[in-house]
């Protein structure tokens, strides 16, 4: 620390050196917790360890799961299946296609008969139909 002078005028240190005097003035001092550095490193810790256990568990189940598909195709009798199922299902497509065209093909020739009726009778005329 510099030594002050004073103003021999009225005792006042001079006016560079109270700027000095003012900076060098002690803060109060700030409440602060003991340990909690610790604390916080433990907590992060502890969510570290709960993350890396998570990724474990992923890996573990990612594996059994690969191993489990290995043994499905080694055997044959995933894709075996799986072609039954595909063939089984275009079938019943097919068929649904089928029932729903001809439904459609009734509903337009009956629209048209319906129709040509109408033509007729506005010509005063009619279709014959055989009853036995």
């Amino acid at each position: 620390l510099t030594e002050l002078s004073f103003d021999a005028d009225n005792g006042q240190p001079n006016h560079s050196e109270q700027s000095l005097f003012m900076t060098h003035q002690l803060k109060p001092a700030k409440h602060r917790i003991v340990g909690l550095n610790v604390m916080r490193r433990v907590e992060r810790d502890a969510k570290l360890q709960g993350a890396l256990g998570d990724c474990r568990e992923a890996m573990m189940q990612a594996t059994v799961a690969e191993w489990h598909e290995k043994q499905l195709s080694k055997t044959g009798q995933n894709s075996k299946r799986d072609k039954d199922e595909i063939k089984d299902e275009f079938n019943q497509a097919a068929i649904e296609l089928k029932l729903l065209r001809s439904q459609r093909l009734r509903e337009l020739l009956a629209a048209e008969n319906e129709m040509y009726q109408l033509e007729l009778q506005s010509m005063g005329l009619s279709l014959g139909t055989s009853e036995i």
